[in-house]
């Protein structure tokens, strides 16, 4: 899964919202991202590139995800332009002319306001209204990703990744606590049966395992190319899932994990050797320290094995 997290995720995703709105850059007159030449996503990528580094390594699915995403934001640019100035009862000149937003290149929007009064335009945009109208259970994240989100709960639940069940359930819930709507509280009812089962046969919940996770149980096999309360990510196959820069966190699953079991590990300790330092003389507490250092430093012996004092490859 390829997503960013944190603050310097929400601020790489920002940048890219940013980048497609500009005309000088890519232009609002094509029909759909597809047709947004090679050339220009490659200078966009670069662009990308000059401000952000990526870590723990640039790979080509993270290229493939940004480019991705600008083709969504700038979709939806283009949907905002629409909603805020289509107006059958007006001429295309009349909607051109009240656009004043200094970021929309007037003869690029004129080209755009043609197709809004194609026919066969108007005609696909209500067959995807009345899709649109079958989302009975929208969530109240807003721009926050689902990657951001799991991200923040590892981090108050000591690094465990909630399961989709338990982000589906935290994403349709009001700050009240009443959820979205009756269509979506039932989802999370079943949910909870699903987990309660889960704790009642101790079952533990493979998180990545989307075939057979708690929402799959509860809403069906997932479609092609798309993966409930993951998020926009890189789909590979139907079964699986000079200036200055910011660093970019891309998600890997483990990570949120392994920072809270060191957080919890180190805490115990400090707590262990307070107590050690209490009931023990001052040479015996150093020598517990010693051990210890050499411990972190050297690594552990492995079992049955000589200890060695050969150089560590790394």
């Amino acid at each position: 899964m390829v997503q960013p997290i944190g603050e310097e995720g929400k601020e790489l995703t920002q940048f890219l919202g940013t980048l497609v709105k500009m005309p000088s850059h890519v232009g609002i007159n094509f029909d759909d991202w597809r047709d947004v030449a090679h050339t220009t996503k490659e200078t966009l990528w670069s662009i990308v590139k000059e401000k952000f580094k990526f870590l723990p390594a640039e790979t080509p699915d993270v290229k493939k995800w940004v480019i991705a995403n600008m083709g969504s934001k700038w979709k939806s640019w283009k949907n905002t332009l629409r909603s805020k100035n289509y107006d059958p009862a007006l001429t295309i000149d009349e909607m051109v002319q009240n656009e004043k937003d200094m970021r929309v290149n007037k003869s690029q929007f004129t080209e755009l306001v043609k197709t809004w009064m194609n026919p066969e335009f108007q005609a696909m945009s209500e067959l995807k209204k009345g899709s649109r109208s079958k989302n009975q259970e929208p969530h109240t994240t807003g721009s926050k990703s689902f990657a951001r989100l799991a991200e923040e709960e590892a981090i108050k639940n000591n690094g465990v990744l909630p399961t989709r069940g338990k982000l589906f359930i935290k994403s349709r819930t009001r700050k009240d606590d009443t959820i979205v709507n009756s269509t979506a509280t039932r989802v999370v009812e079943a949910l909870h049966h699903v987990m309660n089962e889960a704790v009642d046969t101790q079952d533990s919940e493979d998180t990545t395992d989307w075939r057979n996770d708690d929402l799959a149980k509860v809403k069906g096999p997932e479609k092609r190319g798309r993966i409930r309360c993951v998020g926009f990510t890189i789909v590979k196959d139907k079964q699986t899932s000079s200036s200055q820069q910011s660093q970019i966190p891309i998600q890997d699953p483990q990570v949120p994990i392994l920072q809270a079991q060191v957080s919890s590990l180190s805490r115990k300790v400090d707590i262990l050797l307070g107590a050690f330092k209490h009931n023990m003389t001052s040479g015996q507490f150093s020598a517990i320290l010693n051990s210890l250092s050499n411990e972190v430093v050297n690594g552990p012996t492995p079992t049955n094995e000589p200890s060695s004092t050969g150089s560590h490859h790394t």
